[in-house]
């Protein structure tokens, strides 16, 4: 019974998270001076995603007008959050961050769109906090 319970349990969390129109991203910082030991240390914040053309439309004139772009199906912008203890957001002076996602680039043959925001924060030094992007088609 517990097997076949675990089994079913598995099947059904394979089914909620299947995301075919997502094809990966990255969320990634770097500070703007590497050597500055003086806190808040300045950093910049690099979220990049690509998903099917479809669901993500992007275009030539999308690009050039650098107009932002969203999921086809939730008109709602992301956003980039601290998912640390309440008391590590605090500490570290993190912001949460409307993260609307600017098209780079597409392909019509393979279907996929890619985009990416950057933004800027200042951050306490020595900060050790989680961060993630919520939201738009994200719980």
């Amino acid at each position: 019974m517990f097997f076949s319970t675990w089994i079913l349990f598995l099947l059904i969390l394979f089914n909620i998270s299947l995301a075919d129109h997502y094809k990966g991203g990255t969320l990634s910082w770097k500070p703007t001076d590497p050597y500055s030991l003086t806190s808040p240390v300045e950093i910049i914040i690099t979220e990049r995603h690509s998903w099917t053309l479809t669901r993500y439309q992007c275009n030539n004139n999308i690009i050039n007008t650098l107009g932002t772009y969203n999921d086809t199906q939730n008109a709602t912008t992301a956003t980039i959050i601290c998912i640390s203890s309440a008391a590590a957001c605090l500490s570290s002076f993190f912001q949460t961050i409307n993260s609307p996602l600017y098209c780079t680039d597409f392909s019509t043959v393979l279907q996929i769109s890619s985009g990416t925001y950057y933004t800027k924060q200042n951050l306490a030094l020595n900060s050790i906090i989680d961060i993630a992007s919520r939201g738009a088609s994200w719980a």
